[in-house]
């Protein structure tokens, strides 16, 4: 992720708050990769990754409203937040999901 900076931010950030379609584009692909890397830390496999992001996005946009802007890097911060804790809620529910192993028949 290359860092924004701090007016550029406080533009993202305002555009945002507005729901513009092309702030919410233009942060994605800004922080796509480095969420992505905050998730692989914790789930297991790319498809694993991939479903958590969708999850991470959607709670971000969603939830914007509540988002307080504290200075530069504040949006990547509460940002990872979001991811962290959308991960461990991830492995939390796999946990209590019984699986069993497919036997081979032969």
């Amino acid at each position: 992720m290359i860092p924004a900076t701090a007016e550029k931010e406080k533009e993202l950030i305002e555009a945002l708050r507005r729901g513009k379609s092309s702030a919410k584009r233009a942060f994605y692909e800004q922080f796509y990769r480095y969420l992505a890397a905050v998730c692989a830390r914790y789930v297991p496999t790319d498809e694993d990754v991939k479903d958590l992001l969708q999850d991470v996005f959607l709670k971000i946009f969603n939830r914007f409203g509540s988002f307080e802007h504290r200075g530069p890097g504040s949006l990547q911060a509460w940002s990872r937040k979001i991811a962290v804790n959308e991960a461990l809620q991830f492995l939390r529910a796999a946990k209590r999901m019984p699986t069993t192993p497919i036997e081979a028949t032969g």
